[in-house]
């Protein structure tokens, strides 16, 4: 967080040197195009004290449209709706090897950044950037296959519930694959979904213009964390040690852009 906190800081000061040169803007220009990406995600549920447990990162895709609209020279505005994957997997350890929960969650998002670019040659840019997101979760899907019930993780009252339901007994290694059904309102548990997902974000890229229309293809790295949990509960209801997960996420994307 401090990070990010000292990048925007940055970022901003950046631009106030830039605002006061405005000989040298030439003026605003805006570009769109598709833009898809891989993603490779995590909650921020801390594994290392539990026991033979380990949380690997996920991988999931992402697809949109971008959006670049150059405010100053080399200072852009860049926004991204997209459908993007954070998914999420634990893996069992040891005596209990082959046990997994996995839930690939499928968000609607819109990021939105200020970049910071600059020339490395006559064609070749890199560009620095922070922002912020807002995203909102439209569907997931399980995958569980488990010995015994889980022990303190996110979601394990639903997912036992709904692998009892299609596989009983729950004894021996169960297998369970379906659809996620939210909890719109509170649960018998005290808990619910918590469907808006705010977050901030930080990239780096780098871009080949072409003459013409067609203005440039590029790639970009970006690492984005959420700062609403995944759910709540009601007042008084949540477990002593029940550590409320986040997403994270590492996205590597792919972009063309046109010239408007």
């Amino acid at each position: 967080m401090r990070k990010f906190l000292l990048m925007g800081c940055l970022i901003l000061a950046s631009i106030g040197s830039y605002a006061q040169s405005g000989q040298e803007d030439k003026g605003p220009r805006w570009q769109f195009g598709p833009v898809t990406g891989v993603t490779w995600g995590k909650s921020s549920v801390n594994t290392s004290n539990r026991v033979f447990w380990k949380q690997p990162y996920q991988a999931g895709w992402s697809a949109g449209v971008r959006a670049d609209y150059e405010w100053l020279e080399r200072v852009h505005i860049v926004a991204q709706p997209e459908v993007i994957q954070k998914n999420t997997r634990l893996e069992r350890t040891e005596q209990f090897e082959g046990g997994y929960y996995q839930l690939n969650k499928t968000y609607l998002q819109v990021p939105l950044q200020i970049q910071l670019r600059s020339n490395i040659d006559s064609r070749f840019q890199y560009s620095i950037g922070a922002g912020a997101s807002v995203a909102y979760w439209l569907a997931g899907h399980w995958d569980v296959a488990e010995d015994q019930p889980f022990l303190n993780v996110h979601y394990d009252a639903k997912a036992l519930k709904q692998a009892l339901e299609s596989q009983s007994p729950y004894l021996a290694m169960q297998q369970y694959s379906g659809k996620y059904e939210f909890d719109n309102s509170f649960a018998r548990d005290g808990r619910k979904d918590r469907r808006l997902d705010l977050g901030y974000l930080a990239s780096a890229g780098v871009s080949y213009s072409f003459p013409g229309k067609l203005s440039s293809i590029g790639l970009e790295a970006s690492y984005q964390h959420s700062l609403t949990t995944l759910d709540r509960f009601q007042k008084g209801r949540k477990p002593l040690d029940y550590e409320e997960p986040k997403n994270k996420i590492v996205v590597l994307s792919l972009y063309t852009l046109f010239k408007f």
